[in-house]
């Protein structure tokens, strides 16, 4: 290299002599030529081809394999391993965790052809994790322990493995001992929790939301402290579902005292109407003690900081403490709310608590003033949050209030009101509601034909929540009534998708249960 930058001329070639291999010599000795410049690169020529086929590739052990366990669980049917493949492929994607749901319930297992898709799709997609684990069967464990990527799935362990095991593995025996014995799951997690890594910790405390208790209480009060935010705030979320937890407790000798009749008397008017109204202290500061409670001291934009304080505390109550504390009724409380300085913020506050508790006696006085607030307001976008609280209610009731809804068929307010309202009542849906709504879309497929409506399948949303939330009794019933003529062909293509789905859930389900 040093020759050829500097020129042949300036610098001798270098004696060939010296090359240990002395067929390579020979070659060397065999170069003529006129000129230094072709006997370098014709020496150059052959040395690259002597060190490209002159070198033997180093003998290697193949890595032995560990053999994968036998299943007890039978696999899927062929038929519903066509499915799978197709939803796989990108068909309905979306069905994928009802597929591991039911495949689980029917006591089956993800055939072994299919097994590297199934894990690639719940590494991409946290949230399916659980639902892949518990059918991927000792073949499943054996090949996700080949792929650092595949961790999250683990093979059945012991309790006396626990410190020595993979996360995946961990996790698996969490998800176990929190169905059977969650007080097991508490023990093994507190016993090497200060030496686990963060990203474990993260991990291993959202599985305490199966099972939770109050027995649970004192690990995720010590959980309030760890270093790692995720974990503090998965410890406050879950403390917030234990009514009589310390935390609990400790948010409402916080906000009782700020909280209160309004005694006013510009208020009599209210008064005779039985209406009542609060006065509310905002709190000066948010301390540390709050902070670690979960309160976050920097509000969103457009929310004053002491409100957010203040919110984010109500949001944490459950609701019946106020019915002692106020000395009023769960309607007489809500009005009490809507009436404040706050009104529509705390309104919503109160409504995280009412999900959070599934206090039903409260989410219906909060659904019929989201209900009123929201007539005749053609929004686009999702439903205003205390929608969400039917949820809450009793399934009766439930089902009356949204039938009630979609039953009306109204002017393209109260049909987008009431899709909205369907949007947030979770499913699967009753065959009452599936019937409410497939009339109600046959109705307006009828409008829209005759220029009577206009159309306004965006206030379906999203067809896959509709589709998937449908009750599959359903399937041969939802292929009837529609208009046939032309005009009403051309608004049909959104309710085709979703007779097409719904028809494919309901042979996917056959097919599984086979």
């Amino acid at each position: 290299m040093k020759i050829a930058r500097l020129g042949s001329e300036r610098s001798p070639l270098p004696p060939l002599s010296g090359v240990s291999d002395t067929a390579l010599t020979g070659l060397f000795s065999q170069l003529k030529s006129v000129n230094r410049e072709a006997v370098l690169l014709g020496s150059a020529a052959l040395l690259a081809a002597y060190e490209s086929f002159g070198t033997v590739a180093e003998s290697a052990t193949a890595p032995s394999l560990s053999h994968s366990l036998t299943d007890a669980s039978p696999r899927c049917s062929p038929g519903a391993a066509s499915y799978l493949r197709r939803i796989l492929t990108g068909q309905f994607l979306f069905l994928l965790p009802e597929f591991m749901r039911a495949l689980r319930t029917a006591g089956k297992r993800v055939p072994e052809e299919l097994l590297p898709e199934v894990l690639e799709s719940a590494r991409r997609d946290s949230g399916l994790r659980g639902a892949v684990a518990a059918v991927m069967g000792r073949r499943g464990e054996w090949l996700a322990s080949l792929n650092p990527d595949w961790n999250f799935i683990g093979a059945q362990i012991a309790g006396s493995e626990w410190d020595t095991g993979t996360r995946g593995a961990r996790l698996a025996l969490l998800r176990h001992l929190r169905q059977s014995n969650p007080q097991q799951a508490t023990v093994l997690l507190q016993s090497t929790w200060s030496t686990d890594a963060p990203e474990d910790r993260v991990a291993f405390i959202a599985e305490l939301e199966v099972g939770l208790s109050p027995k649970d209480e004192p690990f995720l009060e010590g959980a309030l402290d760890d270093r790692r935010k995720e974990v503090r705030q998965h410890a406050s979320d879950l403390l917030m579902r234990l009514p009589q937890s310390a935390l609990v407790q400790r948010m409402w000798q916080r906000v009782a005292p700020r909280v209160r009749i309004d005694k006013s008397s510009g208020l009599k008017l209210k008064k005779l109407l039985g209406k009542r109204s609060l006065e509310i202290d905002l709190p000066e500061d948010c301390d540390d003690a709050m902070q670690r409670d979960g309160v976050e001291p920097k509000p969103p934009q457009g929310v004053g900081q002491k409100a957010w304080w203040l919110l984010q505390m109500v949001r944490v109550i459950p609701p019946a403490q106020w019915e002692t504390h106020l000395q009023l009724s769960a309607e007489q409380c809500v009005d009490a709310f809507h009436a404040s300085e706050f009104g529509n913020a705390l309104l919503i506050e109160v409504g995280e608590s009412v999900k959070r508790h599934r206090d039903s006696r409260w989410a219906k006085p909060l659904l019929e003033i989201a209900l009123t607030q929201s007539k005749g307001v053609h929004f686009v976008g999702g439903a205003p949050s205390n929608f969400e609280v039917v949820a809450a209610m009793e399934e009766g009731d439930r089902d009356a209030v949204v039938i009630k809804r979609l039953d009306h068929h109204g002017d393209m307010g109260d049909v987008v009101l009431a899709l909205r309202l369907l949007h947030s009542c979770p499913g699967p849906w009753s065959l009452a509601i599936g019937r409410s709504l497939l009339n109600l879309l046959r109705h307006i497929t009828r409008q829209m034909a005759e220029g009577k409506h206009q159309p306004l399948w965006a206030g379906l949303g999203d067809l896959t929540v509709v589709s998937s939330r449908m009750p599959i009794a359903l399937a041969d019933e939802a292929q009837e009534g529609w208009p046939e003529d032309s005009a009403a062909k051309t608004f049909f293509r959104p309710i085709q998708t979703i007779i097409d789905i719904l028809q494919f859930r309901s042979k996917m389900l056959k097919e599984i249960s086979r």
